[in-house]
């Protein structure tokens, strides 16, 4: 009980601070029913509002993997009180031999926690992405992680679990003034145990064919531009109210229709 009112307040003072004041409210498209075993994966540019977005979406606050370095004391046993579970991404593994032992053992600890989590009902959120940074599109490739968890708590279970993938993409406003909408859209949900076959051939190609299969339902919902410029042009015409769905811009813009470069001097 004391845990579930602690991180209701978490949610909704996060809530208050890093949605509801600087953009006014979320918008969900296609949210799915949460019942069951779900493995949520979010876009990852805006470190604490994906955060936020993410932990409000569902009834209960879901548990989460964050890089290691928040784990540092005292934020470490709070961060697990409220379900997180530390992880060590490539970019921070650059220490001694002994420490980078250290590190894949409590890489191992914490994927051991993630799949007892995922057996269980709940949600746990985990970004496919990995590190967050503002970026035009999506950060590709899509990290592995996401898959291969789901495909060992699966196994684990004999595949009767009925994990499934979640693939949720967070649209900012175009606007740096305050105000506007945050979007949160929906891909079609990924249900693990279709890669059953898959896995007992190869387990690293079903990873492979999963993440793969999340990238293209998040493509389908976030608006992911190619480089800066295109994205910059984008927000230029749904400022302008000349286009109000930047995701229907980004899906023009990768059907091969490209900007003119006399555009550029209006991105400056």
């Amino acid at each position: 009980m004391i845990r579930f009112l602690v991180t209701e307040f978490v949610r909704k003072a996060s809530l208050l601070c890093f949605i509801w004041l600087p953009y006014g409210r979320v918008k969900a498209f296609g949210r799915p029913c949460f019942k069951g075993h779900v493995l949520l994966t979010p876009t990852h540019n805006n470190f604490y509002c994906d955060i936020t977005v993410a932990g409000n979406e569902s009834a209960r606050m879901p548990g989460w993997m964050a890089k290691v370095g928040l784990f540092a004391p005292p934020f470490g046993g709070f961060l697990r009180f409220l379900g997180a579970r530390p992880i060590v991404r490539i970019l921070d593994a650059g220490r001694a031999a002994g420490e980078r032992s250290e590190l894949r053992r409590l890489n191992e600890s914490s994927f051991s926690e993630i799949v007892a989590s995922l057996s269980r009902e709940g949600v746990f959120c985990l970004f496919p992405e990995g590190n967050s940074l503002e970026r035009p599109g999506l950060g590709l490739p899509l990290k592995p992680g996401a898959a291969q968890l789901a495909l060992r708590a699966e196994e684990e279970a004999g595949f009767r679990l009925g994990l499934r993938i979640v693939p949720l993409a967070i649209e900012y406003p175009a606007s740096r003034f305050l105000g506007g909408i945050v979007r949160a859209r929906y891909g079609k949900e990924l249900r693990v145990a279709d890669w059953k076959n898959s896995f007992a051939s190869d387990p690293k190609i079903a990873a492979k064919e999963i993440t793969a299969k999340l990238t293209e339902e998040l493509l389908e919902v976030y608006p992911h531009f190619a480089d800066g410029n295109e994205r910059k042009v984008a927000d230029l015409l749904f400022l302008a109210g000349a286009e109000q769905d930047r995701l229907r811009l980004s899906k023009i813009f990768r059907g091969g229709h490209r900007f003119d470069p006399s555009f550029a001097s209006l991105l400056q």
